[in-house]
């Protein structure tokens, strides 16, 4: 367990662990604003200084949030947490502009390594108000998890709703509503988004600059972009069963939230790489 992590305790039991900081006395609140409006909720983060223009506002009581460290430009993030949801952000995913998320109604959303956020980024884990259906008398729109794979590109104005579910190596494009279960390497258009007929990859180079002789050259520059394909099998099948097997853990205990990813692999995407990986590396 992570005893020896710096810690600022915001009282009923609100803390803020910085995993790869010197002792934290204050966080410049220009940078990241924290603010708690519940109880035992939990907050993980490397340092302060990687945020700039953030807010995350824990709106209930046992909220979590988790993120990792990024080798790119700081992360902006505009983020609401309500009751005993969970926020994970894997390493070096990037924000152009601000990354908009609420996670509620108990849901989680998880997010892999080496995302790509553009701006105008939205991300719901439910509707908020609730539809019934006129026959049944039962509510439709039941909350989902949201989950992002790795090395994911989410373009500018896309949006994901309850249910997401993005395979690694893919491309949200722009202005796009992902609203299910998507493969990975594909490219996602529309609203409802459906997927393209065809593979792809993809690098973070830009190319605004770029001169005739550059744009000519990208052509066949693939070495980079060649290291993104993912396994699409049962890349998917897996996401119920473990969102499902995520919440019966009771995260109003830190310690046996924690123990819990470390016991089970949460497989997003890729069927080689798990979850446990990620979080392992809170408990070093």
């Amino acid at each position: 367990m992570p005893t020896n992590y710096p810690v600022i305790d915001f009282g009923n039991n609100n803390k803020i662990y910085f995993t790869a900081s010197p002792v934290v006395s204050e966080i410049n609140e220009k940078q990241l604003n924290v603010i708690f409006h519940g109880k035992d909720n939990h907050l993980f983060i490397p340092t302060p200084d990687m945020f700039q223009h953030s807010k995350i506002i824990f709106h209930g009581d046992k909220g979590y949030a988790y993120i990792q460290a990024t080798k790119h430009k700081k992360i902006s993030l505009n983020l609401g947490i309500h009751r005993q949801s969970l926020f994970y952000m894997g390493e070096n995913c990037s924000c152009n502009g601000v990354l908009n998320a609420i996670v509620s109604e108990s849901r989680h959303l998880i997010i892999g390594n080496d995302v790509m956020f553009s701006f105008g980024i939205w991300i719901r884990t439910c509707d908020v108000h609730l539809i019934y259906d006129h026959t049944s008398h039962k509510r439709i729109n039941l909350p989902q998890d949201v989950f992002i794979g790795d090395h994911v590109w989410l373009s500018q104005g896309s949006s994901l709703l309850k249910g997401a579910a993005i395979g690694s190596g893919s491309v949200v494009g722009f202005g796009a509503l992902a609203t299910k279960a998507y493969p990975s390497n594909r490219v996602l258009s529309g609203s409802p988004a459906i997927t393209g007929n065809k593979e792809i990859t993809w690098d973070r180079t830009s190319s605004h600059s770029y001169t005739p002789e550059q744009t000519e050259n990208s052509i066949d520059s693939f070495e980079k972009a060649d290291a993104f394909w993912y396994s699409s099998e049962d890349n998917l099948s897996d996401y119920q069963v473990q969102s499902e097997r995520l919440r019966q853990v009771n995260i109003a205990d830190k310690e046996e939230h924690l123990q819990w990813f470390q016991q089970n692999p949460l497989i997003i995407a890729v069927p080689k790489r798990t979850w446990r990986d990620k979080f392992y590396s809170l408990l070093k």
